[in-house]
């Protein structure tokens, strides 16, 4: 529980350094060179393994993740050039509630009544949530939806995986696919003209922040997995709305944000909602053992 405890006080530096980064570069931009080098870090570390080269069917799966999750990274780091860091991050915690609707509708995975009701709620959080932001940023405030959808997807896309391929060679393939895919995108903007997608000059400063986000995605992700191998995850599920409380003081230190009244009743709304999954699907498993 400490060292998922550290990882999620880490995981928002990310968006802090992301936030920093967006006033001058593309978000596409950013989130390609941060999976590359990510990518870079984890393959140094795997490159004597014998169990970093997965099945052709786990790869293709793989390929999938990475677009997901580039796709998340884009509207994540696109929603925080607008919004303030705690609010990006308290709705993007709809990814939970999102996934188990994924799971019911493409996977076929059972849902109980208190399920859909606890996500119906948590929905409700992330409107509380997003109406200040729609009057303030306008379309903007539901980038980080999209990204919790994308999210979502690339979870419900590594389901009962874990068993095919190691988490740190899971991650290097995944940052491939994601840094390739995003690259795509870069190519289609130049070749398009489209601003947001284009690539911008980057100086020392932010080259060196780049490096920084990618070191810190591989710790805070390998901490993670150590984590998760050492207590189960319905344990360690619940531990990742601390996001929230490092997010709110990174945004308070850094940006001078600070959550309204209506942004923190929506986010105890979403905090309620996932913790209320969480206790009742950790309490479903212990009646089954």
């Amino acid at each position: 529980m400490g060292i998922i405890t550290l990882a999620m006080l880490l995981i928002p530096g990310l968006d802090a350094i992301a936030k920093l980064l967006t006033a001058d570069l593309s978000p596409i931009q950013i989130g390609c060179v941060r999976f590359g080098l990510q990518a870079l870090l984890l393959g140094t570390l795997l490159i004597r393994s014998d169990k970093i080269l997965p099945a052709r069917q786990v790869l293709l799966r793989l390929m999938m993740a990475g677009f997901w999750i580039a796709g998340s990274a884009g509207f994540l780091f696109w929603g925080l050039s607008y919004l303030p860091l705690a609010n990006n991050t308290a709705i993007f915690f709809v990814e939970p509630l999102i996934l188990m609707l994924i799971s019911a509708a493409l996977l076929g995975e059972s849902i109980q009544r208190y399920q859909y009701l606890a996500v119906i709620v948590g929905l409700l959080g992330a409107m509380v949530v997003i109406r200040p932001n729609w009057e303030a940023y306008g379309a903007a405030a539901l980038l980080p939806l999209l990204a919790a959808t994308c999210f979502a997807s690339h979870v419900a896309t590594l389901r009962h995986l874990s068993s095919h391929i190691g988490s740190l060679a899971s991650q290097f393939w995944i940052g491939l696919f994601a840094c390739m895919w995003m690259a795509l995108a870069v190519l289609i903007g130049e070749l398009l003209e489209i601003e947001f997608l284009q690539w911008r000059a980057m100086n020392m400063e932010q080259s060196s922040l780049l490096l920084l986000m990618a070191v810190v995605a591989t710790l805070a992700f390998g901490l993670v997995s150590i984590a998760l191998k050492r207590a189960p995850a319905s344990l360690l599920a619940p531990f990742q709305y601390l996001e929230i409380i490092s997010a709110t003081a990174l945004g308070y230190l850094i940006f001078g944000d600070y959550p309204d009244a209506l942004t923190w009743l929506g986010t105890c709304i979403i905090l309620g909602s996932g913790l209320y999954l969480f206790y009742r699907e950790r309490r479903t498993q212990q009646l089954l053992r």
